[in-house]
């Protein structure tokens, strides 16, 4: 009798000594996972901000590009009118001061196309990385899942 009495406290601290085992298994794959999924959040924001501050320097070099550009053609056809105005009788003054105004706005109405184009592709901007980031929260969940049905079987 003493030897099942001792079997019995035997096996109830072994299971006792597995289900400890098992619980301190089961915390250290979440503390791993969620440090995994730290250090994965901070390499996805990494990639977001170097993304931002690409997208930043181009609209600067863009905008000064624009504006440099616009300088330029403001000064060169100021300098056409001036030119035309000499050379040009009464009756061709206005028909060529009329054509140039119409070429002007045909090319407001083709650079407005262009910016609004070039608008609707950075709708799209970091969506990539941000699919990223969910995708390596679902598989965080899907190991954590994996983790605690193996430790519960």
């Amino acid at each position: 009798m003493a030897t099942s009495h001792f079997d019995v406290a035997y096996c109830s601290s072994y299971y006792e000594g597995i289900t400890m085992h098992m619980l301190q298994n089961l915390k250290s794959g979440i503390k791993n996972s969620a440090f995994t999924l730290l250090e994965l959040a901070q390499v996805r924001l990494e990639m977001a901000r170097i993304e931002l501050n690409e997208q930043k320097n181009q609209l600067i070099l863009t905008l000064a590009l624009v504006l440099l550009s616009s300088i330029f053609l403001l000064i060169s056809f100021i300098s056409l009118l001036f030119g035309l105005n000499t050379i040009l009788s009464e009756e061709q003054k206005v028909w060529v001061f009329f054509l140039i105004s119409g070429m002007g706005i045909l090319f407001v109405f083709i650079l407005g196309g262009i910016v609004i184009s070039s608008l609707k592709k950075q709708r799209h901007f970091m969506e990539a990385t941000l699919q990223e980031v969910k995708l390596d929260i679902e598989a965080m969940k899907k190991a954590t899942q994996l983790k605690q049905d193996n430790i519960k079987e």
